[in-house]
C-alpha cells in the first residue's frame, strides 16, 4: 500500500506538473490509443485540438467517467453549440478526485490520517470551419488541491485541421500557460493523421512532442462490422511502462439513433487497467446561437425525412430509407447528409439484393435449371457488372446449356435465349416455335417455350397483384400507368383490358365528383374551396381542360402576388412528388419557373422528378 501511495503522490506532483492532463478524455480516442486526439472531431476536442469541434453541426453533449483504486475518479462533461456560419462554441469541464491518501511521519510511522487531492479543468473553445480547413482556440482554467496546498492557472489550446473524405490532418499546440503548484504544465505539440480508405475504417496516428521530454507516438484503428457496432484498438507509447501489452487499448461503440455509448479498456500507467465509459447525444436540427435557429419549412421537412431515413436504415429497411432521403432532397436539395446517405443506402441495398439473387441463381444452377439461373444472374450483373463469381456461374450455365443443344438449332435457340434473358418472352417463344415447325417434338424448344410461358404468367400475376394493391391504396394514377404499360407488352390480355376499364371508371367518377363540387363552390364564389377541388382533378388528369380553365378563372378572382403564387405551386409540386405523381409535380414546377425562373431549388427538383418519371415508365 505504501508504494501505491508514493506512486500516486509522484503522479500528482511530478516534474511535468498537472499530470492528469496526460490521461485522455472520451472513450473513443482512448480506445484508439489516444491517436485520434490530434484531430478530435467530437466535443472532447476542446481539451486537445479545438479545431475539431468545427465539424459538429448540431447541438451535442457528452459525458465521460472512469474509476480506479484508492477511490480515484476521472469524469468529464462537454458540449458543442453551433453558431451557423459564425462557427461553433465548445464547453466542458474535466476533473480528477482521489480520497483517503494516507499521511504518515517518520517520527510516528504507525500513526496516520488521510488527505485528498483534486484537479478541475473547465474549458471553453471557439472553432470555425472554412471548406476543408478548421481553426480553433480554447482557454482553460485549472483549480487544483494537493493535501493542504491549492493553486490556479490559465492555459491555452490552439489548433488547425484539414478534413477530406479520405484523409484528416491536425496540428495542435496545447497546455500553453503559467505554472501551478510550482510545477510546469505538460505543454506539447501534437500532430494527428487519419486515413479513411472506407466509410467504416479509420487508421490513425499521432506524434507528440512534450516540451523538455522525448518524442512519443500513438496508433489507432476503428472499424465497423455491423451498422450500429464499432470496434476500436490502439497503442499508446506515452505510458510509463516497458510492458508492450500495457500500452494497448481496445473498445466498442454502439450507435442507437442520436445516442452513442462507448466503452474502452486501457492501461492508465500506475493505475493499471481501467474501464472508461462515454455517453453522448446529438440533438436533431441545427442551432443558431444558444437558441434553436428559426429554420425554413423546407429545411425542417428535409431534416424530418432525413432522420426518418436514418431510422429505417438502422432497421435494415434500405428501400424505405432511400425513399425518405429522396424526399429529404426534394424539400432541401442541398442537404449533403442526405446525398451522402443515399449513396451509402444504395450500396447496402445492392449488397442485400446481390446476396439474395446470387443465392437464388446458385440454387437454380444446382437443380439443373440453367436457363433460370442465367436469368437471375443477369439481375446480379445489372447491380454489379464486375462480380467475378456471377460471371463465372453464368459462363458455366451457358456452357452446360450449349451441350444440350444440337448444332443445327443452336443459332435459333441462342437468339431466343437473348430475348428471354431481356424479358421479351413473346419474341423468344416466336423464335422457338420456328424450330417446332420443323421438329414438332423437339424437347429443348418445347421446354424453353414452357418456361417462357411460365414467366409470362408469373409477370402478369405479379403485376395484377401490384395493380390491385395500388387501387386499394387509392394510387389510381400509378395503377393506370402500370395497366397501360402491360397492355403495350400484352395487347390482347383480357385481364389488363378489364382492369383498365375498371380503373378508368373509378378515375372518371372521382374526377367528375371533384369537377361538380368545384363548380358549385365557384358559383358560390368560394374560390379557395373550388381551387382545391379542381387541383384534385389534376392529380388524376393533369391535362384536364375544364379544371385548368376554371383554375385560370379562380386565379383572376384571388389576389395573389407572384411570390405567393410561386410558393403555392412549388409546395403543390412537392405534395404531388411525395405521392409519386411525378407528372403533376413536373407541371407545377414548370409553372413556378414561368412565374420566377430563379425560384430556389425548383430546377433541381424538376430534374429529380423527370428521372423518377422515366424510371416509373420503364
Amino acid at each position: 500500500m505504501g508504494n501505491l501511495v508514493l506512486s500516486l503522490f509522484i503522479f500528482l506532483q511530478s516534474y511535468t506538473g498537472v499530470e492528469f492532463l496526460r490521461i485522455g478524455v472520451g472513450s473513443r480516442s482512448i480506445a484508439m490509443g489516444d491517436a485520434y486526439i490530434g484531430i478530435s472531431d467530437d466535443s472532447y476536442g476542446i481539451f486537445y485540438n479545438p479545431a475539431g469541434i468545427g465539424n459538429i453541426q448540431s447541438l451535442y453533449f457528452s459525458s465521460f467517467y472512469a474509476r480506479w483504486f484508492l477511490d480515484t475518479d476521472l469524469a468529464s462533461i462537454s458540449g458543442v453549440i453551433p453558431l451557423g456560419n459564425k462557427g461553433v462554441i465548445g464547453f466542458g469541464i474535466r476533473g480528477l478526485y482521489t480520497d483517503k491518501i494516507e499521511r504518515r511521519t517518520e517520527e510516528s510511522p504507525w500513526e496516520y490520517d488521510y488527505y485528498n487531492a483534486y484537479f478541475l479543468n473547465p474549458s471553453i473553445a471557439y472553432a470555425k470551419r472554412l471548406k476543408n480547413f478548421g481553426f480553433g482556440i480554447g482557454i482553460n482554467w485549472i483549480n487544483a488541491k494537493i493535501e493542504d496546498e491549492t493553486g490556479n492557472s490559465l492555459f491555452l489550446n490552439s489548433g488547425i485541421g484539414y478534413y477530406t473524405k479520405f484523409v484528416d490532418f491536425g496540428v495542435t499546440l496545447s497546455n500553453m500557460g503559467t505554472k501551478i503548484l510550482n510545477t510546469g504544465l505538460p505543454a506539447n505539440l501534437r500532430m494527428g493523421l487519419c486515413f479513411k480508405p472506407k466509410d467504416d475504417l479509420f487508421l490513425s496516428a499521432d506524434i507528440i512532442k512534450q516540451f523538455e521530454n522525448d518524442l512519443s507516438y500513438n496508433f489507432g484503428l476503428e472499424f465497423s462490422l455491423m451498422d450500429n457496432l464499432i470496434f476500436r484498438f490502439g497503442y499508446n507509447n506515452n505510458f510509463y511502462s516497458d510492458n508492450f501489452f500495457k500500452k494497448l487499448s481496445g473498445g466498442i461503440g454502439f450507435n442507437a439513433g442520436n445516442i452513442i455509448l462507448d466503452y474502452t479498456a486501457a492501461s492508465s500507467g500506475i493505475f493499471g487497467l481501467t474501464h472508461f465509459f462515454t455517453l453522448s447525444y446529438t440533438f436533431p436540427g441545427k442551432i443558431e446561437g444558444i437558441e434553436r435557429k428559426i429554420i425554413t419549412k423546407e429545411e425542417m421537412m428535409g431534416e424530418t425525412y432525413l432522420n426518418q431515413g436514418i431510422r429505417y436504415y438502422n432497421q435494415g429497411k434500405y428501400e424505405e430509407a432511400l425513399n425518405s432521403w429522396d424526399l429529404s432532397l426534394i424539400w432541401d436539395p442541398d442537404n449533403k447528409d442526405a446525398i451522402n446517405l443515399i449513396a451509402k443506402g444504395k450500396e447496402k441495398l445492392n449488397e442485400k439484393r446481390l446476396e439474395i439473387f446470387f443465392d437464388e441463381a446458385v440454387n437454380e444452377f444446382n437443380q439443373g435449371d440453367y436457363l433460370e439461373a442465367i436469368l437471375i444472374i443477369e439481375s446480379v450483373l445489372e447491380l454489379d457488372s464486375t462480380l467475378k463469381k456471377a460471371k463465372d456461374l453464368k459462363e458455366e450455365a451457358e456452357m452446360r446449356l450449349k451441350k444440350r443443344i444440337p448444332k443445327d438449332i443452336e443459332e435459333r435457340i441462342e437468339l431466343g435465349l437473348s430475348h428471354f434473358v431481356s424479358g421479351d418472352y413473346q419474341s423468344a417463344i416466336s423464335i422457338w416455335n420456328e424450330i417446332l415447325k420443323l421438329e414438332p417434338d423437339n424437347k429443348i424448344a418445347l421446354d424453353y417455350i414452357s418456361q417462357a410461358r411460365s414467366k409470362i404468367n408469373e409477370e402478369i400475376a405479379v403485376t395484377l397483384e401490384n395493380i390491385d394493391n395500388h387501387v386499394s391504396l387509392g394510387n389510381l394514377k400509378i395503377a393506370y400507368d402500370l395497366v397501360n404499360h402491360m397492355l403495350q407488352k400484352y395487347p390482347d390480355n383480357k385481364r389488363f383490358e378489364n382492369q383498365k376499364i375498371f380503373i378508368e371508371q373509378r378515375i372518371d367518377d372521382i374526377v367528375n365528383k371533384h369537377l361538380e363540387d368545384g363548380k358549385k363552390l365557384l358559383n358560390s364564389k368560394e374560390y379557395i374551396g373550388a381551387e382545391k377541388e379542381f387541383l384534385k382533378v389534376l392529380e388524376y388528369e393533369p391535362k384536364n381542360s375544364e379544371a385548368l380553365v376554371n383554375l385560370e378563372e379562380i386565379k383572376k378572382q384571388i389576389s395573389r402576388g407572384e411570390k405567393e403564387e410561386a410558393e403555392r405551386l412549388y409546395l403543390l409540386g412537392i405534395d404531388a412528388y411525395t405521392r409519386n405523381n411525378f407528372e403533376l409535380a413536373i407541371d407545377y414546377w414548370e409553372m413556378v419557373l414561368d412565374i420566377n425562373p430563379s425560384y430556389p431549388n425548383v430546377k433541381k427538383n424538376l430534374e429529380r422528378a423527370k428521372i423518377k418519371l422515366s424510371e416509373l415508365m420503364k
